[in-house]
């Protein structure tokens, strides 16, 4: 009798252990489930005061130009404009090139500047500077001392070093880094900006990064790739992580919950190299101030990182 009680007792102690599995299984779903949606709850709260903060401000900022009386006589001018433009729908334009240096002239003289302006069409620069760009474009064999020994004026020099140094500038731009953001867009709002914003005691101070509010724990990419020259807590930045790009350019990943990289490390761009915290000196209104404090640094020095992003 006490065999098959101890040999049932087992068997339902087997089948409870079971259930509270499968019980606890249920309830872990259940509570990653209603997490997920108190996080999405939480961002949408999020959005929605940033939303009403700037109407608020487009609001204010409308009723100050609607009864200032620059806007009033802005108002008045634009009517008159839209009267003419009914009046004259369509003008047909006289490009003739005697017509436009005639009315040129004529409008000169109302002002005093009529020797200026028939000293401009005499000149005659441009259709030489033409002819030049003609060809340049039937020969590109033709060296530029060649081209410079003929009558031509001193326009035509300016305009290929004009030009030159353009394409100089485009292939440097060309070069330069273009960040993405360090978090997922559907993951923050920006809750400060590049710039000067007042201090927790009231005072002015000088923003040199932008935050990114975010939810403790989410993920945060590099911006490019690089190195990574600065791996731990930093006093006021909290756990920070600095990725050197190149000889130029850094960016500074600050108040970090956790630090995923270590100091050397080659990374990629948007390769995770930590997660969202307050570590640091953070402004609290709440609970939690879990942000990424995000900066750009350009031969050392901390610019708007706008700039450079996409």
């Amino acid at each position: 009798m006490i065999k098959h009680i101890l040999k049932y007792s087992k068997y339902c102690f087997v089948a409870l252990f079971f259930v509270m599995l499968c019980i606890t299984f249920l309830l872990i779903r259940e509570y990653s489930f209603f997490k997920k949606q108190v996080m999405q709850l939480h961002e949408l709260k999020q959005d929605y005061t940033t939303y009403v903060s700037t109407l608020k401000k487009l609001i204010a900022q409308s009723d100050q130009l609607k009864f200032s009386p620059e806007t009033n006589q802005g108002e008045e001018k634009k009517k008159e404009l839209m009267t003419e433009e009914n009046q004259d729908s369509f003008i047909v334009l006289n490009r003739d090139f005697d017509h436009l240096k005639s009315s040129g002239i004529a409008f000169a003289k109302k002002h005093n500047l009529e020797d200026a302006v028939e000293k401009m069409y005499e000149a005659d620069e441009w259709v030489a500077f033409s002819e030049i760009l003609k060809q340049k474009r039937r020969s590109k064999k033709v060296s530029r001392s060649r081209i410079y020994s003929r009558n031509v004026p001193r326009i035509s020099a300016l305009h290929d070093d004009t030009e030159f140094k353009i394409q100089k500038l485009s292939r440097r731009a060309r070069r330069e880094p273009i960040f993405h953001w360090p978090i997922e867009k559907r993951s923050f709002w920006l809750s400060s900006f590049f710039g000067p914003r007042k201090k927790s005691d009231g005072s002015w101070g000088f923003h040199t990064g932008v935050d990114m509010a975010a939810s403790k724990g989410t993920f945060v990419k590099s911006a490019g790739s690089g190195i990574v020259t600065q791996a731990g807590y930093e006093s006021g930045y909290g756990n920070t992580v600095v990725v050197t790009h190149d000889r130029k350019f850094k960016t500074r990943y600050a108040h970090l919950d956790k630090i995923l990289v270590k100091t050397g490390a080659k990374v990629d761009q948007n390769v995770i190299i930590g997660k969202v915290g307050d570590t640091g000196f953070v402004r609290k209104k709440g609970r939690d101030a879990s942000h990424l404090h995000f900066e750009v640094y350009v031969f050392g020095k901390q610019i708007n990182p706008f700039y450079f992003m996409i």
